[in-house]
């Protein structure tokens, strides 16, 4: 297609496999703690991030990220910027390193929310083609449930709800 041209920075979060709720969370959203890193680089005046799924559009308007400053990367395939502000990945060496998991903490969870002693969860594989699947998952949630363990499909929470849910389970 017709690459999209944009004047001005443009902040690229964008990248391969950014539809998947886990990698969107862990792989995404700590550029913008690595770009809050550099406050000699000037904020972007856009952003190019995926924002197709309802998940996508929650957490970036939860890191405070205006969606009406966001060219869907989903929906246009290639921009011409004028300057391309790129974070790099939170680490090279540490899948998630300790202080991404804490900024999204603090971004995600500002106020913090006690663990609920002795709350369970298990948390159901969604019906997707590319899911991993259980594939005795009706026995084993009869197995958890009999335990006390809550099952939660987190497809179909918000996400301000599952950020609850796991900020309180004390067993996932």
């Amino acid at each position: 297609g017709v690459p999209q041209e944009v004047g001005g920075r443009l902040g690229v979060l964008a990248l391969q496999g950014d539809s998947n709720y886990y990698h969107f969370t862990m792989d995404v959203l700590p550029r913008l703690g690595v770009l809050e890193q550099c406050p000699e680089v000037a904020a972007p005046d856009l952003w190019y991030a995926p924002k197709a799924e309802e998940f996508q559009r929650e957490l970036l308007t939860l890191m405070g990220v205006d969606l009406d400053q966001v060219i869907d990367s989903s929906q246009t395939r290639h921009v011409v910027a004028e300057t391309l502000v790129v974070p790099s990945p939170p680490a090279m060496t540490v899948i998630n390193p300790p202080w991404s998991v804490e900024y999204l903490r603090a971004k995600l969870l500002p106020t913090p929310i006690g663990r609920v002693d002795g709350k369970a969860i298990y948390v159901k594989r969604g019906g997707g083609m590319n899911n991993r699947r259980v594939d005795n998952e009706e026995a084993l949630m009869d197995y958890l449930t009999g335990r006390g363990f809550e099952v939660m499909s987190p497809e179909k929470l918000h996400a301000g709800e599952k950020i609850e849910a796991f900020a309180q389970a004390s067993l996932v």
